[in-house]
């Protein structure tokens, strides 16, 4: 039996015979079987790709593998990667595709998702040309995807500080519990850690006063930053996360303490410790008629009740209202900042004034009533 084909042309087997792809200009007769005339070229699928690896991640493993030996006689145009579940048969037949764009094979790898972690899976390999798809592959290496181990937060915090080259030296304890996170010490300070607030680390003596107020058991809570430098260059500082936001400030002349909540938040308006008050000398204190709070600092006094809010009182007028008897005298709180008027300076306060004057360098308090 003879199959008739276009001279010059490409014809593909088919069967124990062939199939004519183009109508002939000139016919000529062509023998069936598997011997084929000079010139006319079979075109078949590709045989299996070969030595896949796989490499396991979470939910997903991403596969390699070489090439097919033979193409089939045509480009391949795609590869697929299929999975097959060891532990749990009906879980496999995820799959990934890699597919060729004009011109371009398709890669040799893919990554296939939706795996479960701590299953076992192989994968296999088929390659696919215009004739056809190949058979699969001998199975890949067997492994089994997981979740990344969780990274430890101190750890890497440590880390990024230079580890025993750190201003913190060289541990001296292993992680541990403290209220509502972990903490490592060091040599020279502590690094504390919870999902709200990160991980910083707290030193010298910052840290100190830090651990005599409680540290993150105690009012001021966990750190939420590490230590800073103030502008002036003179001063340092943390800040943390309690008492409505908190900070420990330090200068070599008047120690660490600490300010928080209202009284903070007004410092710091006022221009914290490069305003008029300075660094803070005491940690925030309740007032003898148990209705205030104030913090005393290098150049004034801060004083805060739940009527008249954070005020601040300094220099000559704070030195007079000190001799009245400060919130005990017939002024009571302070319910404004200082502030400039003609010829000096003036703070208010709930009974009345204490004015400044320049030329006289003296004050005068004026009563409501």
């Amino acid at each position: 039996m003879t199959v008739t084909a276009s001279a010059g042309r490409r014809v593909r087997r088919v069967g124990a015979g062939a199939v004519l792809l183009a109508l002939p200009a000139a016919a000529v007769s062509v023998p069936a079987g598997p011997v084929w005339a000079a010139g006319i070229a079979a075109v078949g699928a590709p045989s299996a790709p070969r030595t896949p690896t796989a490499t396991a991640g979470d939910r997903q493993a991403a596969v390699t593998f070489t090439a097919p030996a033979s193409n089939g006689g045509a480009p391949v145009r795609s590869y697929r990667v299929t999975a097959a579940d060891l532990t749990g048969a009906s879980r496999g037949g995820q799959s990934a595709t890699s597919t060729g764009t004009a011109g371009t094979a398709p890669r040799t790898s893919a990554t296939v998702t939706g795996l479960s972690d701590g299953d076992s899976y192989t994968f296999t390999v088929t390659a696919t040309n215009s004739a056809g798809t190949s058979l699969a592959s001998a199975p890949s290496n067997r492994v089994i995807p997981r979740a990344p181990a969780p990274r430890d937060p101190i750890a890497d915090k440590y880390t990024a500080l230079g580890g025993a080259r750190s201003v913190l030296g060289t541990p001296t304890s292993g992680e541990f519990a403290v209220a509502s996170g972990r903490g490592q010490n060091f040599q020279r300070g502590s690094i504390f850690y919870t999902p709200g607030t990160a991980a910083h680390e707290v030193h010298g003596l910052i840290a100190v006063h830090y651990r005599a107020l409680g540290g993150p058991a105690g009012l001021l809570g966990f750190p939420v930053s590490d230590e800073l430098a103030v502008r002036d260059r003179v001063g340092r500082v943390s800040l943390f996360a309690g008492a409505d936001g908190a900070a420990v400030f330090f200068t070599p002349r008047t120690g660490a303490y600490s300010v928080h909540g209202a009284i903070l938040a007004h410092y710091l308006k006022v221009g914290g410790p490069l305003g008029a008050v300075g660094y803070p000398l005491s940690d925030e204190r309740g007032t003898t008629d148990r209705v205030g709070r104030f913090n005393f600092f290098a150049a004034g006094i801060m004083f805060w009740t739940p009527r008249t809010g954070a005020r601040e009182v300094h220099g000559a007028i704070l030195g007079r209202y000190a001799r009245l008897g400060y919130e005990h005298s017939r002024l009571g709180y302070p319910v404004s900042d200082e502030y400039a008027v003609t010829g000096g300076r003036r703070s208010d306060f709930a009974g009345g004034t204490i004015v400044y004057r320049y030329a006289t360098d003296t004050t005068t308090v004026s009563y409501l009533r």
